[in-house]
């Protein structure tokens, strides 16, 4: 009889969590694979706690965060899955994971020119909303760099948390955003 993968049964096991909806064993598996050495099981495993709802899990996203900052994270999948939690939660523990996530940068290799990619667009994105969601006092200075982001995500994402921030200087860099113009219809 064949051994079945780890990893494919970690994450058959995660998405029939996924399904189920939060219970208390369920938590507890979902706890258990957020120290998973896969990436890819802790990744899933950030992305169903978030499903349901379970911010009760945000110190141990925050500590997932950091491990994923110094290890392995194909595609910036953690990061960016632990930055969109807790950005849906207003989480107040995610300020260190908004202020660090906004300006990283993870760059991996494609077979095309220009043979690599920055796959931490997306999670500079959801930081710009999460610096918004928990109101932090910094928010435009820290997320006004994304609006000249050379990747299109980050601008996208820095117009959307400027106008929700409600405080002038956000509608001001706005307005100037508008004037300038972007190659993105969306940023302006």
């Amino acid at each position: 009889m064949a051994r079945r993968d780890p990893l494919a049964k970690a994450l058959d096991e995660l998405a029939e969590l996924q399904r189920a909806g939060a219970s208390v064993a369920g938590m507890a598996r979902v706890r258990g694979y957020l120290g998973d050495k896969s990436p890819h099981a802790v990744g899933k495993a950030v992305k169903v706690a978030r499903k349901w709802g379970a911010s009760e899990l945000a110190g141990e996203l925050v500590a997932v965060f950091g491990r994923a900052m110094t290890s392995a994270d194909p595609g910036c999948e953690i990061k960016a899955a632990v930055a969109e939690a807790m950005c849906e939660w207003m989480a107040p523990e995610g300020r260190a994971v908004f202020e660090k996530g906004i300006r990283h940068r993870q760059f991996e290799p494609i077979h095309v020119p220009p043979w690599r990619v920055d796959v931490a667009a997306g999670l500079r994105g959801w930081c710009a909303l999460g610096l918004v969601a928990i109101g932090h006092a910094e928010q435009v200075g820290l997320i006004l760099p994304l609006l000249v982001d050379p990747e299109r995500d980050p601008r996208v994402f820095a117009a959307r948390a400027l106008s929700q921030a409600g405080v002038e200087a956000a509608e001001m860099l706005l307005r100037l955003k508008a004037l300038q113009g972007d190659a993105e219809e969306e940023v302006t």
